[in-house]
């Protein structure tokens, strides 16, 4: 049972449009990976700030269920979709998963389907009031920088990555991965290491190997600020 409410969680991590921060074409955000690693945290910590005490799987599937339970969204978690992976509509809120999607990879579509509603719900997207994703737009090992043009997309690939494989418990798993690894070299140790968080965290080894790789990127980044908790 998750400790947080969906007030909370929409008073405190959805977007207030602010007219001093860039957009795009699309009035799209642009924000930067660590903005989207912020927004991130801050999802996790709104519904329960004990699931980034301590490394596990995050649970995403809960996230979306108490929305839909307390009617901040509807949920149809077994769409008949066709090649849609997942979709995510505007105005009003509902989340679709395609029906034969399981496993870390489901996980991930339909984080990057709650990066949408978090992100981008108060937006009018190529004349549409939904975002629908393909395996074109959802990538698991999402690019440190988006390409021209691709914020949208690209921030909920990041989201998802962040919220499944949250930073502060990322790094546990690295260091005690490391140290289990101490007799390896290599690649075969990288890719050890990236077994564990796959492992640890419920996703895919192409988002653990992903989050591995930005793992010194982002030390370096928060070595100086942690993330500020949010309080309850």
């Amino acid at each position: 049972m998750l400790r947080g409410c969906t007030r909370y969680y929409v008073a405190r991590v959805d977007i207030t449009h602010d007219s001093n921060i860039q957009v795009d074409r699309h009035g799209v955000e642009v924000l930067d990976a660590e903005a989207v690693e912020q927004r991130a945290l801050q999802t996790i910590r709104a519904f329960d700030s004990v699931l980034v005490a301590a490394p596990r799987s995050i649970p995403v599937e809960e996230f979306v269920r108490q929305l839909a339970d307390d009617r901040v969204l509807e949920y149809e978690p077994s769409a008949d979709l066709g090649n849609v992976l997942g979709r995510c509509w505007f105005s009003t809120p509902r989340i679709e998963i395609n029906r034969a999607l399981e496993g870390p990879w489901r996980r991930f579509v339909l984080a990057h389907e709650l990066g949408h509603f978090t992100l981008h719900r108060h937006l009018k997207v190529l004349r549409r009031d939904y975002v629908e994703d393909y395996t074109r737009t959802i990538r698991e090992g999402v690019l440190p920088t988006p390409p021209a043009h691709e914020w949208m997309e690209w921030q909920a690939n990041r989201f998802a990555a962040a919220l499944l494989v949250p930073f502060p418990t990322m790094v546990i798993v690295a260091q005690e991965a490391l140290e289990e690894t101490r007799l390896m070299a290599g690649p075969r140790r990288r890719w050890q290491i990236a077994d564990y968080i796959a492992a640890t965290f419920d996703v895919g080894k192409t988002v653990a190997r992903r989050r591995l790789d930005e793992l010194d990127v982002l030390a370096k980044k928060w070595t100086q600020q942690r993330p500020t908790p949010v309080d309850h």
